[in-house]
C-alpha cells in the first residue's frame, strides 16, 4: 500500500506532512527487519484489551462538558442510530454517553494499534471552523489530512487519477462523518477500516468503528481531535520504544 502522492498534490497538507515525492510505503531492508522484529510484540499487544491505556483518556464527565451528548431534532433521526439514543429534551435527542464512551475506547485503541504498526492514517473532516486544527493535528502526528470536498473516485479510481504507484491509507479517521458520505462509501468499498464520529442523523453502518456523538459543535470536535491525536502519539511512542528495545537486544546478541 506507496504514499499518497496524488492526494498530497491536491491538498497542501500532504506536502507539509511528508516531503513531496517521498514514498512512505517503500521500506528499506533495515525498516523491514525492524518491522519483522516487532511482529511478536504487535501480536502480544492485540491480546491486551487496553494495550495503550486509552481508557483513561475518556470520561463521561468530560464528554458531557464538551457537549458530546447533544444530538439533532427527533425528525432528523437516522433509524440505525436508535440504539444509541438515551432520550430527548425539548425535541432534541440525547445520546447515551455510556455507549459513546465504550465505542470511543474501542476506536482509540484501534487507532493506536494502526499507529503502532506504522500504518498510514488519513484524517477527514468537513467542519470548516476546525479544518486548520485537523491539518495541524495531522502535521504533528506526521500523518495525512483531507478537509476539502471529497471527489468521487479519489480512492476507488486512484490508479487512473494518480498513477499506479500509490499507497492507499490503512485507516480513514473521520473527525466528522457529516458531509463525508462519499469518502466513507469509498473506504467501505475498498474494505479499508474506518473510525468516525456519527451524529443522530448519520448512518453508522459505513464506519467500521462508529462513535455516537455530536459532530456540529466546535468545542466537541476539538475534544475529538485531542483524543485521536493522543491515541496516535501513544501508538507511535510505544513503537519507538519497542524498536529501540529490539535494537538493543540485537546488539547484545551480536556482541
Amino acid at each position: 500500500m506507496v504514499a499518497m502522492r496524488g492526494l498530497r498534490a491536491l491538498d497542501p497538507i500532504f506536502r507539509r506532512t511528508v516531503p513531496f515525492g517521498i514514498a512512505r510505503g517503500v521500506s528499506t531492508d533495515v525498516e523491514l527487519a525492524a518491522n519483522d522484529a516487532l511482529l511478536p510484540k504487535a501480536y502480544a499487544l492485540l491480546r491486551e484489551p487496553d494495550a495503550f491505556k486509552v481508557k483513561d483518556l475518556v470520561s463521561i464527565s468530560e464528554m458531557m462538558e464538551n457537549r458530546m451528548h447533544l444530538g439533532h431534532k427527533k425528525t432528523l433521526l437516522n433509524p440505525f442510530m436508535k440504539p444509541f439514543i438515551y432520550g430527548s429534551r425539548f425535541d432534541q435527542l440525547i445520546i447515551d454517553l455510556e455507549q459513546s464512551r465504550e465505542h470511543m475506547v474501542k476506536a482509540l485503541n484501534f487507532v493506536a494499534h494502526i499507529a503502532y504498526n506504522d500504518g498510514i492514517i488519513l484524517l477527514i473532516s468537513r467542519h470548516n471552523e476546525t479544518a486548520h486544527e485537523v491539518e495541524k493535528c495531522a502535521m504533528e502526528c506526521k500523518e495525512f489530512a483531507h478537509v476539502r470536498p471529497w471527489y468521487q473516485g479519489m480512492l476507488t479510481n486512484c490508479g487512473t487519477s494518480f498513477g499506479t504507484e500509490i499507497r492507499l491509507p490503512d485507516l480513514g479517521l473521520f473527525i466528522t462523518t457529516r458531509g463525508s458520505q462519499t469518502a466513507a462509501n469509498e473506504f467501505a468499498k475498498l474494505m479499508i477500516p474506518s473510525v468516525g464520529v456519527v451524529d443522530t442523523d448519520t448512518d453508522p453502518r459505513l464506519i467500521t468503528y462508529p462513535v455516537p456523538g455530536n459532530d456540529d459543535s466546535t468545542e466537541t470536535i476539538r475534544y475529538y481531535i485531542r483524543l485521536f491525536k493522543e491515541a496516535i502519539l501513544r501508538g507511535k511512542e510505544r513503537r519507538k520504544r519497542d524498536l529501540e528495545d529490539s535494537g538493543s537486544k540485537s546488539r547484545e546478541v551480536l556482541s
